[in-house]
């Protein structure tokens, strides 16, 4: 499933950001365009930059398991890694492949908070990369959406992210505070 946005999809990325460009010419052409100091990068759950159902009780709503964010990420993995052969070991399944290649479930991306071990899920590293994957995928999509409000309004921009005080932060993808602390495209969180 998807959660109404695949942040990871180039085409959503691209349809969304076409949207964009036609809003922010809309703005700057009007006559209040002068009173407009900055804009600010909302998508997601109440445009806090993170998957719907990223913060509630549903396990079953979060993330976005479907068919492109999978390919992303096992794109991603190899990178990662520098081969399959190296991923089936890091993620101990030597019989991995890239037609059984499955994005963690939801139930597997919860922490059990019996132990400090599945709180961190140090025994799931597909839980970890996943986590880690779909904070770059926010990251990379808030970037890109920046640079095109700095390219056609050359305003200030900024967005809701860096929320680190719960312990599910990491599966919504909000992990990739330094890349947007250092993002030319990026003025404020």
């Amino acid at each position: 499933r998807v959660g109404l946005q695949s942040f990871s999809s180039k085409k959503w990325k691209q349809d969304a950001g076409n949207a964009l460009i036609k809003l922010l010419k809309h703005i700057e052409d009007g006559p209040y365009a002068e009173r407009i100091v900055g804009y600010q990068i909302a998508f997601g759950a109440c445009g806090e930059t993170s998957y719907w159902g990223g913060f509630n009780n549903r396990t079953e709503l979060k993330g976005d398991f479907g068919i492109g964010n999978r390919n992303e990420f096992y794109n991603w993995c190899i990178n990662k890694y520098g081969s399959l052969d190296n991923l089936r070991k890091a993620w101990r399944m030597p019989e991995l492949n890239s037609s059984n290649f499955q994005i963690p479930s939801p139930y597997l991306l919860e922490s059990d908070n019996t132990t400090l071990e599945s709180f961190f899920l140090a025994d799931r590293q597909s839980c970890i990369d996943y986590n880690i994957f779909t904070s770059q995928m926010t990251a990379d999509a808030i970037e890109y959406f920046g640079k095109l409000v700095k390219e056609n309004t050359g305003k200030p921009v900024g967005a809701f992210y860096g929320y680190l005080f719960v312990q599910n932060v990491s599966r919504v993808g909000h992990l990739a505070i330094d890349q947007l602390l250092n993002s030319p495209n990026i003025d404020f969180l």
